[in-house]
């Protein structure tokens, strides 16, 4: 059973957050699962489509709206005050912290080969996330210590993009490469 309506959704969405919030938990991950039980509701409703379709290109343009933000703001601002820790820190997390978390985290997956499972590790999630767990961070210390982080964390986005924007399309092919000739 869909929704009848778009803002039933977003209200559900609205609803889920706030009810995270009240109780003490992430209002964050509620949405993102309140969001995940809306999408499957509505998966096989034709109605909701288009509306989707809509969601999707917005999704991409505010996204690459973030990302000019971010790029200007980097060059701007970050680059400027730039130290050796902040690429340290940055290195850090695209080549240890995110990759290897990722590959924990699908320890005992068996839907995905041993080879996917090492492309989602790498590949991961993009680092326009950092500034959610940046901003959550700044919840809890001086908002200086945060702006001080502020160049670490667009050095993360900034090469996440260059990085894995440059190599995805590779990488993939090869992994369905390598998928086609186990399959065959």
């Amino acid at each position: 059973m869909g929704f009848a309506e778009p803002a039933a959704a977003v209200a559900t969405l609205l609803l889920a957050y706030g009810v995270g919030e009240l109780l003490g938990g992430w209002g964050f991950l509620a949405v993102f699962c309140a969001a995940l039980g809306v999408r499957a509701s509505e998966r096989d409703d034709e109605r909701h489509e288009h509306f989707h379709e809509f969601v999707e290109y917005t999704e991409h343009l505010l996204t690459l709206l973030v990302l000019l933000v971010i790029g200007a703001s980097f060059i701007s601002d970050a680059v400027g005050r730039l130290e050796w820790t902040h690429v340290a820190v940055a290195a850090g997390v695209l080549l240890v912290i995110r990759p290897l978390t990722a590959w924990i985290s699908l320890l005992g997956d068996r839907k995905l080969r041993r080879d996917e499972q090492e492309v989602v590790s790498v590949f991961g999630v993009r680092g326009v996330g950092s500034l959610f767990y940046l901003c959550y961070a700044m919840g809890y210390f001086p908002k200086e210590d945060g702006w001080s982080l502020w160049p670490a964390v667009s050095l993360v986005i900034i090469a996440s993009l260059v990085l894995h924007g440059a190599s995805a399309s590779q990488v993939m092919r090869a992994l369905d490469r390598r998928r086609s000739r186990a399959g065959s």
